[in-house]
């Protein structure tokens, strides 16, 4: 079995324990090789042991963890975050591809994290990048990575025209025509994107707001993007789309 090299960073002594014996108990590919309190600490053990993984705090004494992944010249290691409901942070890591355990972490969750780092390809240099960017870019994150079987696709959130459910996939549809694959349901897009002014007009499709162009009543309903596609409006969500456009 190929050891995991891993680094936690973690400035809480109990928290560093608990996901310590986390990591032993079910993780045991996962070779804890050095652990750093700070960002200074952080950067100087990542650049000796070049580690494979790194659990990352986000909150550390010295400032954000993202500070420390803006300074490195190259991030080619895979990255877990732990934070403690910090809902910005989380946001922009989930528009960002990237994961994250809520501590206390839950020893369920990081056998599915572990699992996940398995899967994936072997960079998040891009997915570190976006996160950075919309960090930059303060509370509405301007960009999001879309995950398909072959490769990630960095996307302007203002060029997706809607979000169309593909089985158990979701279909991009984006200003320039093209459409990507992505490898998460309807489901967790729309928990993603609805904060930013995205909506459920149906279980088959979420929409931009801002490219809604019209509104038909007949044939039960439907709108027309800005792309020219016509889209049913179930019945189920019609008054949340009319409440919607009310407002305008």
């Amino acid at each position: 079995m190929d050891m995991i090299q891993t680094i936690i960073v973690e400035d809480q002594p109990k928290s560093l324990k608990t996901l310590q014996e986390l990591v032993r108990h079910y993780c045991p590919d996962i070779q804890v090789v050095e652990t750093a309190s700070s960002i200074r600490s952080a950067r100087e053990k990542i650049l000796h042991y070049s580690p494979d993984l790194v659990f990352l705090d986000v909150q550390l004494p010295d400032g954000e963890c993202f500070q420390l992944l803006e300074e490195l010249d190259e991030v080619n290691f895979k990255v877990i975050f732990t934070t403690a409901h910090d809902h910005y942070a989380i946001r922009a890591i989930k528009f960002s591809a990237l994961d994250y355990l809520l501590k206390p972490v839950d020893r369920h969750e990081l056998v599915v994290a572990v699992e996940k780092y398995r899967q994936s390809q072997p960079s998040e240099a891009e997915n570190i990048r976006t996160l950075i960017d919309n960090l930059k870019s303060g509370n509405a994150p301007k960009k999001i990575v879309i995950s398909t079987f072959y490769k990630i696709h960095i996307v302007q959130v203002s060029d997706i025209i809607h979000v169309e459910s593909h089985s158990s996939y979701s279909n991009f549809h984006l200003t320039n025509g093209m459409e990507i694959l992505s490898t998460k349901t309807l489901k967790e897009q729309d928990e993603l994107l609805s904060p930013f002014n995205f909506v459920r007009i149906h279980r088959s499709h979420l929409v931009n707001f801002n490219h809604i162009v019209e509104y038909e009543k007949a044939d039960g309903g439907f709108v027309v993007m800005s792309n020219g596609d016509k889209l049913a409006v179930s019945q189920y969500r019609k008054d949340i789309l009319l409440e919607r456009l009310g407002s305008l």
